[in-house]
């Protein structure tokens, strides 16, 4: 039995027309809700509100269940009236204000359902449009037979099915070559414990942290379980992720599962401006080619690619996007309702100003999530939650208003309100920071929001209106955030370079993700090589909810010979170590020549060590901001001695694989802390008034995340051999032993005395 959401099904067949934009703010699915109520509570006692609709049909010998919810069914004159209250960004009483045939029709298929549950033969239909913003009203009344809902159900069905008898096909496809799917390859050491504990995860809707080292094959062994999950037509899951090679890595997974048998829709989805074919910054679906008659196109483009494709990626979708000239970035949103499985960033899920309304707003779907390289989304997920305004944006905008006096003024009087409650607060080096945000500030913003909404809605060739929305925009994301303040958040004013800076910062987004977590998804398992510690993995993403399997590397772990040195690279430190950390390298790359790597906290740091070695064997590069990233990888391809100089951190020590002989060793100074300042300071008292931890949480643990993605570029194959010296003293210490990942127990600490070249040269001699 197929379920069918009556919306969706009105939706479907009569949407049409070109893709258009509202711009108001707050114009989401919790403000209409809102809004609903506010109507809803008018109702009198006798009335029903969110009047739920389940009833089956067989159509064609196939079972259907249809399900939806009447917002109202009221008396009037001893009528029986259904209503569907619909919010809008427009005007409802102006000349050019139309109601749309989707909003209609799911009234009609609604009083349909009605009917054939109480036999009543006339029923009266009232579509109500509210205002966002005015909460004006408009109502639009008819009066429909039972012979016109049955006739009007009949038309509409044979749409329906007709185009999803296919999507329905490719399902059963799906389910049918899912229950043969075995796994592609012998099962590596992990990876069956991996298999199990997810498959576990998913039948209780649970959270799973798995810590697996490189090696493992974490991607197949996760997706193979979820995609056996999906018992059901219509179940999701997304594969969520912070980097291009995680994506790439999903999508071979498919690849190969695609040719041991499996049948499977697919679709990659990246940023609007990636893909987007129209080129423009800010993106004006008034004005796009690629939005005309977008829903007439839309239903012909989408069968098209889905017959034609399994996996869908980026490449794919923008030929197909050029064939029907039609929006890419609305199109493959529309693809992925009928895709299994969902290849995303993480902001596609838990970001408040991108997150898929469809998937993790409402109750049509619970995907099942699984997250790669869980470790970033910690400090993705605070920016995600945070957000900026300075005085310079508004400025900018103010000067673009100068011959729009009323909102020229009103930016004006907001800029001149920052300046006196904050100039005499903040200095270069000191801030204002509170536990409550400035509410004054929010209602400024939301009367210049509104302004400027009306301003771009009822005016036509305006000039600098790629700016203006910048502009407008810039306010519109501050003011959600503002929406969303909590206790996890502090309100700062900074002063930088004379621009007075109002931040909203985020210090725990886990209540967030939690909430996104319980509510809208089907089970989560987090997976990383680097969730070290745990503990604190845990907080800063469930709140300490989930079960965890902890597995060890599957490399001989003779093949990476572990040091550390201990050398102080504190930084009041520094100057008088550089001969010893010279020569600790140059002990090192001597052993064997090949390629090595030395990586740094800070710039600073990389600058000092630089200007005081000299090698005469060795090609020595040095990370630069202007060097793109295929000239170092091409270095490390080459058969010439190659010393890198990189930044902890970055795409050099997190995001590439050096495999076979593109990497012999890794040399890495210093503890990876974050720079002490203001921000991570407010998080060190935030954690230490929770649990105490301040310190770790806000400086060691996320540095020591660094150090292991570090030492974790040497060794990426069995056949991978090489080496790790970490340069510090504080590794010695016992809060850094208790963190050390298991594969780890062969460290070797050496001390001054130590023969570090005999060492060397032993590891290197053994085959």
């Amino acid at each position: 039995m197929k379920n069918i959401a009556i919306r969706e099904l009105a939706f479907f067949v009569y949407q049409k027309g070109n893709l258009s934009s509202e711009l108001s703010f707050n114009s989401d699915a919790k403000e209409g809700s809102i809004i609903h109520s506010l109507r809803q509570s008018e109702y009198g006692k006798e009335a029903i509100k969110e009047y739920y609709i389940n009833h089956k049909l067989i159509i064609d010998k196939e079972e259907y269940n249809f399900i939806g919810f009447v917002d109202g069914l009221l008396e009037k004159d001893k009528r029986l009236v259904l209503e569907e209250i619909k919010t809008t960004d427009l005007n409802v009483y102006d000349e050019n204000f139309q109601i749309k045939d989707e909003h209609l029709a799911q009234l009609k298929l609604y009083a349909y359902f009605l009917y054939l549950e109480t036999n009543i033969l006339d029923i009266e239909l009232n579509l109500l449009y509210i205002e966002r913003k005015t909460l004006k009203r408009r109502n639009y009344k008819y009066k429909v037979t039972s012979d016109e809902l049955t006739n009007f159900f009949n038309e509409t069905i044979t749409i329906y099915l007709t185009y999803f008898n296919t999507i329905n096909k490719i399902e059963i496809e799906r389910l049918v070559t899912t229950n043969k799917l075995e796994f592609p390859f012998s099962i590596r050491d992990g990876q069956q414990e991996i298999i199990e504990a997810t498959l576990t995860n998913f039948i209780n809707n649970d959270i799973l942290y798995i810590l697996a080292p490189t090696g493992i094959g974490k991607t197949m062994a996760t997706l193979y379980p979820a995609i056996k999950s999906m018992s059901k037509i219509g179940d999701k899951v997304f594969y969520l992720t912070a980097k291009n090679s995680g994506k790439t890595s999903a999508i071979q997974a498919l690849n190969i599962l695609k040719e041991n048998g499996l049948r499977l829709k697919s679709i990659e989805l990246v940023a609007k401006k990636k893909i987007c074919l129209y080129g423009k910054e800010n993106c004006k679906m008034e004005e796009c080619p690629y939005a005309k008659n977008f829903f007439e196109k839309l239903k012909e483009a989408t069968l098209d690619i889905l017959t034609n494709n399994d996996i869908i990626d980026n490449n794919i979708l923008i030929d197909y996007a050029m064939k029907y000239e039609i929006c890419s970035f609305e199109y493959a949103l529309n693809i992925s309702l009928y895709t299994s499985v969902i290849i995303a960033d993480y902001n596609y899920v838990f970001d408040p100003k991108v997150k898929l309304i469809r998937y993790f707003e409402q109750d049509n779907f619970k995907p099942y999530l699984l997250v790669d390289e869980a470790h970033n989304l910690v400090s993705r997920s605070l920016e995600m939650y945070s957000n900026s305004l300075s005085i310079y944006t508004l400025i900018k905008l103010k000067n673009l208003f100068i011959n729009e006096k009323i909102i020229y003024k009103k930016i004006l009087v907001l800029i001149n309100y920052l300046h006196k409650t904050y100039d005499d607060k903040v200095t270069t080096i000191s801030s204002f920071i509170s536990k409550d945000k400035d509410l004054n500030l929010e209602n400024y913003l939301i009367d210049i929001v509104d302004d400027i909404y009306n301003y771009l809605e009822f005016n036509d060739n305006i000039d600098n209106k790629d700016e203006i929305l910048e502009g407008y925009f810039a306010l519109k994301d501050y003011l959600r955030i503002a929406n969303l303040y909590d206790r996890t958040h502090l309100f700062i004013v900074k002063l930088e370079n004379n621009n007075l800076i109002i931040r909203l910062k985020c210090l725990d987004a886990s209540n967030y993700l939690l909430e996104t977590i319980n509510n809208h998804s089907s089970g989560t398992v987090y997976f990383s090589a680097t969730l070290y510690p745990l503990n604190y993995y845990k907080s800063f993403l469930s709140q300490n909810e989930g079960s965890y399997l902890e597995l060890t590397s599957p490399f001989n772990k003779d093949n990476l010979l572990l040091m550390n040195m201990p050398i102080s690279t504190r930084y009041n430190d520094r100057h008088y170590t550089i001969d010893l950390i010279v020569d600790a390298i140059k002990k090192c790359i001597m052993a064997k020549q090949g390629h090595y790597i030395v990586f740094f906290p800070s710039y600073e740091y990389l600058n000092l060590i630089v200007s005081n070695i000299n090698i005469d064997d060795y090609e020595m590069i040095v990370q630069t901001k202007d060097k793109p990233i295929n000239y170092f990888m091409d270095k490390f391809k080459s058969k010439d001695n190659i010393l890198g100089f990189f930044v902890l951190g970055g795409i050099y020590s997190e995001g590439i694989d050096y495999v076979g002989e593109m990497l012999d060793g890794v040399i890495i100074v210093g503890v990876g802390m974050p720079q002490i300042n203001e921000e991570n300071n407010l998080l060190k008292t935030y954690f230490d008034n929770i649990n105490n931890k301040g310190f770790l949480y806000s400086y060691t643990y996320p540095g020591f995340n660094k150090i292991v993605q570090a030492v974790g570029r040497v060794i990426r194959t069995e056949t991978d051999k090489g080496i790790a010296l970490l340069i510090d003293d504080r590794y010695q210490s016992q809060i850094y032993k208790e963190i050390f990942p298991a594969h780890w127990s062969n460290i070797k600490y050496l001390n001054f005395d130590s023969n570090l070249d005999e060492l060397l040269l032993e590891f290197w001699a053994k085959k």
